[in-house]
């Protein structure tokens, strides 16, 4: 369910018609299902992982995190908890906050490939001296993946270009520390 609610959907069908759960729990389920589908749950999931502070290789502990955070909520709605109705204004609350969904499936993999893509937009953007546009392309791909050394050097590399000393060498560091953590062989770097 924290990870794709319409595959819970699927699944609630099959464990009803086999009779494993009762109607009344597998229609308690299925709304809260429907809820998570309405909200846009992975979205708010992936826009909580893209808030949290950016440290480098922290990647598999802010994600763990993010889903720690997604079962309690789930559990809570699904026992009726008293907080319910207060859980859904907040869910809401971040759902109306997403500007645009990045994603269907709340993933370590997923979130991995659309920083890719970030990342490839970010060096195309860096060779049509698009800085601005690199600079952001490298910060996004950031918060959706701590753990590449070569987003944090990017990146330091664009601040460089936009005059941001400071900032690059904040972000050069980083990339020591990241390469120093995952022990990344950084002779041909």
């Amino acid at each position: 369910m924290i990870k794709w609610p319409q595959s819970a959907k699927i699944l609630l069908r099959v464990l009803k018609d086999k009779n494993y759960i009762s109607r009344l729990e597998s229609k308690h389920i299925l709304t809260v299902t429907d809820l998570l589908i309405q909200l846009n749950f992975p979205n708010i999931l992936c826009h909580s992982l893209k808030n949290i502070l950016i440290y480098p290789g922290t990647q598999k502990i802010a994600f763990s995190s993010i889903e720690s955070f997604a079962r309690k909520i789930i559990k809570k709605l699904i026992l009726n908890d008293e907080e319910k109705d207060k859980i859904i204004s907040k869910l809401k609350i971040l759902s109306d906050k997403i500007e645009y969904p990045e994603i269907e499936f709340f993933s370590h993999k997923v979130l991995e490939k659309k920083a890719l893509d970030y990342f490839y937009l970010g060096i195309k953007a860096f060779f049509k001296e698009n800085y601005k546009i690199a600079y952001n392309r490298f910060l996004r791909a950031i918060k959706l993946n701590r753990d590449d050394f070569l987003y944090f050097w990017n990146l330091a590399k664009v601040l460089v270009k936009l005059n941001q000393k400071t900032d690059a060498i904040k972000y050069y560091k980083r990339t020591l520390r990241l390469v120093k953590i995952t022990k990344v062989d950084n002779k041909n770097v």
